[in-house]
């Protein structure tokens, strides 16, 4: 009779850190992204009046390259986060 040793015992809660460490992150890059489109929403008369209402300086086309810009790569990252294709390989 051979002995097999039990290494499921050892292998499970590694695994089960890691998917919850997994999700975690998941939900605070979404928990993120909310509000970040909640305050491009709340603060959008703020932008109209103050941005596009007068003239434009390079300071105004860099404020809004990093206003649209940033939710972008926010949703880059949210689909690498869910997509299997970027999955880490282990």
């Amino acid at each position: 009779m051979m002995i097999v040793p039990n290494y499921s015992r050892q292998l499970i809660p590694p695994v089960e850190e890691d998917v919850s460490a997994q999700l975690t992150t998941i939900y605070m890059g979404f928990v993120a992204f909310t509000i970040l489109i909640w305050d491009h929403i709340d603060t959008f008369t703020a932008e109209v009046e103050y941005i596009w209402k007068r003239d434009k300086f390079p300071l105004t086309y860099l404020f809004l390259l990093n206003r649209y810009l940033t939710p972008l790569g926010f949703i880059v990252n949210l689909f690498a986060y869910l997509s299997p294709v970027w999955k880490p390989e282990l």
